[in-house]
């Protein structure tokens, strides 16, 4: 199952240091930070939305720069 989508390796390390520290905190719960929209494609395949539909940094294609 995929929890969600990134634009970058950066946006994966600072969700995964982020969960770590909820963890490490007795959190029973965290609200994923860093995830990239993502909208349906060309045959049900993930787009990354464009920047001017969700501010995420993307190019025209809608794939993360």
């Amino acid at each position: 199952m995929i929890l969600a989508w990134y634009v970058n390796l950066e946006d994966i390390e600072n969700e995964i240091s982020e969960i770590a520290n909820a963890i490490q905190n007795g959190e029973i719960a965290y609200e994923l930070k860093y995830y990239a929209e993502v909208e349906n494609g060309a045959f049900g395949s993930p787009k990354l939305r464009n920047r001017s539909q969700s501010g995420d940094t993307c190019d025209e294609d809608g794939k993360g720069i």
